[in-house]
Parts: C-alpha cells; structure tokens; sequence
C-alpha cells in the first residue's frame, strides 16, 4: 500500500511512481503492467497503490510445495476510479539448500484485453 501527495504528481520522478504488476504485487500481469496511461497511451505511474495477496501452500512431499494463489489490487491516481485488477494460478516451491525457488503460473481474471498466462520464477527470499 502507498500513497504519494503532491500539488503536482508530474513533478514525481517516474521511478517513485507506484506500478502494480508481476511475481511481488499481481501475478497474471506483466511486471509493472498497471498503472493509468497517459494522453499518448504510455503508462506514466501512480499516486496510489494498494495490493493484496492470498496463498495457501501444502507440502507434497520433503522440500517439495504446491501453492494455489490469488493477488488482487490497484495502481490509481484517483481514487474515485477504481480499477482492481486480479490474477490467479498455481505454483511449485522448494527449499534448495541455497533458499527457496518458486515458480508461478498465473492469469489475470476478469481481463479480457490479457488472456494468457503468466511464467514467474523466483529464488531467495
């Protein structure tokens, strides 16, 4: 979640701008895929941002997990424009002897401009 207040949002450098999307914020969306565009259709970042996650794993078996998974939220400048974009999918984890490896498939929901899924791979923390 975060909040930028500002008398002029276009003076906030791009890379303090929020953006909603991939393995740590929507999975199902393309990383920073999310945020209002502006006049010649670019995404140009957020005020605001507000995303949430649930997953559940269960262990299959020794160091070996699956994860099912749903992310939801938003990357907006006005909050009276609400866009809650959502993903969902599947996942496989490990506890390597070097940290955890995740890997994601995911799709957004409801979306029907993005229809295919999505590959996320993580490792560490």
């Amino acid at each position: 979640m975060g909040w930028i207040e500002t008398g002029d949002f276009d003076k906030v450098p791009p890379d303090l701008r929020f953006f909603a999307g991939g393995d740590r914020s929507i999975r199902g969306y393309k990383y920073k895929s999310i945020s209002p565009k502006d006049s010649d259709g670019n995404l140009k970042g957020a005020s605001k941002l507000a995303t949430g996650s649930l997953e559940y794993q269960y262990n299959v078996t020794g160091k070996w997990w699956g994860a099912v998974f749903v992310d939801s939220g938003e990357a907006v400048s006005d909050i009276r424009r609400s866009d809650f974009k959502t993903g969902t999918g599947v996942g496989v984890r490990w506890a390597s002897p070097v940290g955890p490896v995740k890997l994601d498939f995911a799709v957004p929901v409801g979306d029907k401009r993005r229809t295919r899924f999505t590959v996320l791979y993580r490792s560490g923390a």
